[in-house]
């Protein structure tokens, strides 16, 4: 048995905020045991990747290391959301075994070295890229040397801080070798599996940034020549961008492809299509080579065309994710992005005409952010359609422009980087914490309907859907579910009531094995009045929220589902739902009547004082198509939205979230933000009879505007009214904006 003792540890530490996706190995512990292994540096080399397991299992993990491989050498990656890791590893290494040598590295060590060295027992740090500096330090080490003269490294000296300088960066990245992912056991099996293997067991798919549930990571290029200021490329200056040649690159693809039979590939460049030229080669070679794999990278929309990317489909490319953070020209040129709009429009339909998938980027807060940016890039975004939408608020990383501007105006809380948090700062310097939260409300991410039956134990009165007791085969509901999570991180199945189906339960396991995170279900709740039917759904983790439909109180709810105690039964069921050992969230949607219209208040206090705390209020008819009220049975919908716009005080007195559907601007003048067509841009539907459909596009085909509505301050962001109100009441009750 080959001996391990005495030599270098290498550890990525556990992430509290995981990847939703594994990309393989750490690359740069990989990439700087591969040199070491090359500069014939003759220790012992083990390395251990914790990224996507728990705190305790790490902790336990390495005490055990420690004490079996006796290593003369620690060497740990730092980012700043693993930071609280590094410093209990840092305790429990001087604690286990107090001699021996820590040697710190990554982006967070990079840019607090200074901070990291005063405050922790770590004997060195690695400033940059660490390839070539670790050879030298670890050369310089074993031979008993002080590393004075290596550049990128710094320690303490007599109790203060030595920084031996800068290393020049390294312009020849073809002389370095291939990344050592043997040293993780495993790694293939890992990515081959075609599951997550993220253990943890708070984990929440958020912000999956491709559909390959595992792929493995390859670098291209380093660097970027633009500077967004939220970027840690921001602060670069010299060599911005380094290349590895097409040639090297496909050879260490074709590599792993052949020798750990890897197919599926993220290229992980920063700004992959940079060079059209290298990017045809790329694809020449790929193809030449007869790689059969899949592949997907990131880049900017103002960079493909259409013969680059038919050619990147041919390859292999299935998926490209666009970083276009706003619609706002404005903001573009604040943030540094200066993204070309007109070019980036094209972009995504040449994309979807090559037969590759596009993931839309936005963010919300950046520097010159508004209300009024965040309704240009709402407008801007809603012709691109795109294959998956992430939209994340901008966050303060240590090494970026707007980290030294967040600093700059103290906002960075005294000794924050001693503590644990794992979540950065909202970049606050602008905007306070609750206008970023209003700002966000504002651009949702997509949200898709899933229709899974027709049948109901209710027998509502303005429901929309056959009357059958026909049920799409559970195999046509997996396919539906496993295109929407392709597609979104939030699905809602509906239909009459959902837990009808004899196989619902089978249709929540298959959810959660494929891992759907943020799932809900839209039903009368009625049936959690048994109190035993809770507990069969509370080990389903993918299953969060409940929808329940709502027409008034008590015997005018019955009345209308024309089912007697309804009311009282669904009321016990909210309990039920919100008491269980496990509560579920609850969402009411009131449907407005010209019978419930007076009397919504009592209504929304008593749902309330249910726990309660999400609402949306519908005029007409939702997006989902389910439910339509009948034009006779309506209020005139300027009275339905003074009695909303008096209730949204009581709501958000209350701290409840809702919104309002069906309505136009002009009639709630300062709620526009609840407006729901407003927030979802992307949402979907897929129904028995039409498949997928864009709810906005479904909603257009009822609604028009009135005479003289274009010349409305409001139209950018208007749909218009539903045209069988407009056909009977006119348009006397819609004031233009100026």
């Amino acid at each position: 048995m080959k001996n391990l003792k005495n030599g270098i540890v290498f550890v990525n530490p556990y992430n509290p905020d995981p990847p939703p996706n594994y990309f393989g190995p750490p690359y740069g512990i990989s990439l700087i045991a591969a040199c070491m292994i090359s500069a014939g540096i003759k220790i012992p080399i083990t390395a251990y990747d914790f990224d996507l397991q728990e705190r305790d299992f790490m902790l336990h993990s390495v005490e055990r290391i420690l004490r079996k491989e006796e290593p003369v050498y620690l060497a740990i990656v730092t980012q700043s959301c693993t930071r609280g890791g590094v410093y209990e590893l840092i305790d429990l290494a001087r604690r286990i075994k107090p001699d021996v040598t820590i040697i710190l590295g990554g982006p967070f060590a990079t840019c607090e070295y200074d901070f990291l060295l005063k405050n922790f027992k770590v004997d060195y740090v690695v400033v940059g890229d660490g390839e070539e500096t670790m050879v030298e330090l670890m050369n310089n080490l074993i031979e008993g040397l002080e590393p004075l003269g290596v550049n990128g490294v710094a320690f303490m000296r007599k109790g203060k801080v030595h920084f031996s300088g800068e290393r020049k960066k390294l312009l020849n990245l073809d002389s370095l070798p291939y990344p050592a992912f043997h040293l993780f056991k495993g790694f293939e099996k890992r990515i081959n599996s075609g599951r997550s293997v993220n253990l943890m067991s708070n984990f929440i798919l958020g912000r999956r940034c491709t559909t390959l549930k595992n792929a493995l990571l390859m670098l291209s290029s380093r660097g970027c020549i633009y500077s967004c200021n939220f970027c840690p490329m921001s602060k670069i200056d010299k060599h911005k961008v380094r290349f590895h040649s097409p040639k090297y690159f496909v050879d260490m693809v074709a590599y792993f492809y052949h020798r750990y039979g890897i197919r599926d590939f993220a290229f992980g460049d920063n700004f992959f299509t940079l060079s059209k030229r290298r990017v045809m080669e790329i694809c020449k070679l790929i193809l030449k080579k007869r790689l059969r794999i899949k592949w997907s990278c990131m880049t900017r929309s103002d960079s493909v065309d259409k013969e680059m990317l038919k050619t990147m489909s041919r390859a292999g490319c299935f998926e490209v994710s666009y970083g276009v953070e706003s619609g706002s020209e404005q903001v573009q040129n604040r943030i540094g992005k200066k993204l070309d709009l007109l070019r980036t429009r094209e972009a995504f339909k040449q994309t979807r005409e090559a037969g590759i998938r596009s993931i839309l980027m936005l963010m919300v807060g950046n520097t010159g952010e508004s209300e009024s940016t965040i309704r240009q890039t709402f407008c801007y975004v809603k012709g691109l359609n795109p294959d998956s939408v992430l939209v994340k608020r901008v966050k303060v990383y240590p090494g970026t422009l707007i980290h030294d501007l967040y600093e700059k105006k103290g906002l960075l809380k005294k000794n924050y980087y001693k503590e644990s948090e794992f979540t950065p700062p909202s970049f606050t310097c602008e905007h306070s914490e609750e206008e970023l939260d209003r700002l966000s409300s504002m651009l949702g991410e997509r949200r898709i309907f899933i229709q899974v039956n027709n049948t109901c134990n209710n027998n509502c009165y303005p429901c929309r859907l056959t009357r059958n007791v026909y049920n799409k085969q559970i195999e046509a509901i997996k396919e539906s579910i496993v295109l929407a999570s392709s597609r979104c991180e939030d699905i809602i199945l509906y239909g009459g009531e959902v837990f009808l189906r004899k196989d619902i339960f089978k249709i929540l396991e298959f959810a959660e094995r494929i891992q759907v995170h943020h799932l809900s279900i839209y039903g009368n709740g009625r049936i959690f009045s048994y109190s035993g039917f809770t507990d069969r759904i509370k080990k389903y983790q993918c299953l969060e929220a409940f929808i329940i439909p709502f027409f008034g109180l008590a015997q005018m709810h019955d009345d209308e589902v024309r089912v007697r105690g309804a009311f009282d039964q669904t009321m016990q069921g909210i309990k039920n739902l919100t008491t269980a050992s496990r509560s579920f969230k609850v969402k009411a949607v009131i449907y407005i009547t010209a019978l419930n219209c007076a009397m919504l208040g009592e209504l929304v206090k008593r749902l309330v004082d249910s726990r309660i705390k999400s609402f949306h209020f519908v005029f007409l008819r939702d997006s989902m198509g389910l439910i339509s009220i009948p034009i006779n049975r309506l209020p005139l919908i300027s009275d339905a939205a003074a009695v909303l716009k008096r209730m949204a005080k009581y709501l958000q007195g209350e701290g409840c979230e809702f919104s309002f559907e069906g309505f136009t601007p002009c009639l709630l003048r300062g709620h526009v933000q609840h407006m729901s067509e407003f927030h979802f841009p992307f949402n979907e539907r897929i129904t028995y009879s039409k498949g997928l459909e864009v709810c906005e596009d479904v909603r257009l085909k009822n609604k028009i505007k009135a005479e003289g509505c274009r010349n409305c301050k409001e139209n950018s962001i208007c749909e218009g009214i539903w045209k069988s109100y407009l056909n009977k009441y006119g348009k006397s009750e819609f004031v233009l904006i100026e």
